[in-house]
Parts: C-alpha cells; structure tokens; sequence
C-alpha cells in the first residue's frame, strides 16, 4: 500500500469516526463533494493548505516527524487507539449491564 493511499485511508476512517458524509465534509470547507471523494480514493493530489484544513475538519492535525522518532510515534498512536477502543467497550459494556439491570 502506498503511502498515499495509506493517507487518504486515515482520512476516510477519521471522517466517518466524525460521523460526517462526505457531502457535509465538503460543505464544512466549501468544497464540492467529488472533490472529498477523489482525496479520499487518492485520486488527486492536494496541496498542502488544503490537506490541513481537510484533517483539521475531522480532527487531524498534519505535522512533520523525524524519522529517527517515528517508532514512538507509532507505538503512542498506536497505545492511545487501544485506548480508546478499551474505553469506548467499556461504555458499550456499561450500557449492556444497566440495560440487564432494567429488565
């Protein structure tokens, strides 16, 4: 997988944790709808202004890392999604047991 596509594959993934279509991501910025799309499939390259306002409008922020330090950069992304994922199954668990606990 190329690293354009692994981009636009974050992007897509980050807009729909946003619970945004790309019709409304586009109306945020003021871009058309076909426009998301061809970035979100790789299909067109953009520049960078437009690559940080897309990611700052779901949530992303685009920043430079040394190479010598993406390993921990990873490794926290990577920590912090578990994270996440732990915690959102804990809600999903809570919700289940006070659900049983009404019946």
């Amino acid at each position: 997988m190329s690293d354009i596509q692994r981009l636009a594959e974050q992007l897509t993934a980050a807009r729909k944790a946003k619970g945004l279509s790309q019709e409304a991501l586009a109306q945020k910025l003021g871009m058309k709808q076909s426009q998301i799309s061809d970035i979100e499939a790789g299909k067109r390259n953009v520049r960078v202004g437009t690559l940080i306002e897309v990611g700052r409008a779901i949530g992303l922020e685009l920043v430079m890392v040394p190479r010598s330090v993406l390993p921990a950069v990873s490794y926290v992304i990577k920590s912090t999604d578990a994270a996440s994922d732990a915690s959102e199954q804990h809600s999903m668990y809570e919700s289940w047991t006070e659900e049983e606990d009404t019946l």
